[in-house]
Formats: C-alpha cells, structure tokens, sequence
C-alpha cells in the first residue's frame, strides 16, 4: 500500500503550490499583503508561511484518510509534486513576483 507515503509527498506537492500562490498574491495586492501580517516583526512572511503550512497539514490528513488502505500511482504522485516545486521556484523568483508588486 503506497497510498499514506504519496499522500505525505503529494501534500507536500500542495504546500509548495499554495506557498507559491500566497507569495505572489501578496506582492500583487498590497491589503493581502496586509493580512498576511501576523506578528509585526516578521511581516507578511509570518502569514505566507503560517498559512500553507495549515493546508499541508489538512491535505495530508484528508488524503491519508482517502489513501490509507489503496495503491497509488507513486511514480505520478512524485511528478505532480515535482511540477509543484518547479512552480514554486520560479513563482518564488524575486524577477518574477516582482513583475506583479502592487505600485
């Protein structure tokens, strides 16, 4: 049963896409920039973490729960989670956020 290793790596795959997408939302919209502010000192980086996190911790939990007992394709579990890193490194690449910074 492959079905609770690929649901930890595809969850994973889930935290680098959603990090992605709240690392540039908050370059692209200065008040959800805003509300990513959890603790001063830190920034918008306290929320653009703190929240991905949450959903990684979810998606592992439900597809464990959904997996736990099946045989899941690894081979594509691991390319998915691969696309999603590759998303998330250029997502991430300061030229590239930069070309959606609110004004």
């Amino acid at each position: 049963m492959t079905g609770p290793i690929c649901a930890a790596v595809l969850a994973g795959g889930i935290f680098f896409l959603t990090y992605a997408i709240f690392v540039d939302l908050a370059e692209a919209f200065k008040g959800f920039g805003d509300l990513m502010n959890l603790y001063d000192p830190v920034g918008p980086l306290a929320g653009k973490t703190t929240f991905p996190l949450i959903i990684f911790f979810v998606s592992w939990a439900g597809l464990h729960f959904a997996w736990k007992n099946k045989d899941v394709n690894f081979r594509r579990v691991f390319y998915i989670t691969l696309l999603c890193l590759a998303i998330l490194f250029i997502a991430t690449f300061p030229p590239f956020f930069e070309l959606f910074a609110a004004g």
